[in-house]
């Protein structure tokens, strides 16, 4: 039996499953940017199901806001 679990360093990767702390909805980090006007760190991410829009947050807001998925 695996029982391994993900850190925070690990969950913050392209492709892994966050969920939203007020929604309960689950999310998945699409990309990674930098904002062009002060170089902020930006999470891009969207529904689990990989359809809909992508989202863009500022690093530190997506921190406060989700929690990851530990599988």
């Amino acid at each position: 039996m695996n029982t391994h679990r993900i850190t925070l360093d690990e969950a913050m990767e392209v492709g892994h499953l966050w969920m939203h702390i007020k929604s309960g909805n689950s999310y998945r980090i699409a990309l990674f940017a930098q904002r062009e006007s002060d170089g902020e760190p930006m999470v891009c991410y969207r529904v689990a199901t990989n359809d809909g829009p992508v989202w863009v947050r500022p690093l530190y807001e997506f921190e406060q806001r989700f929690v990851p998925v530990m599988l």
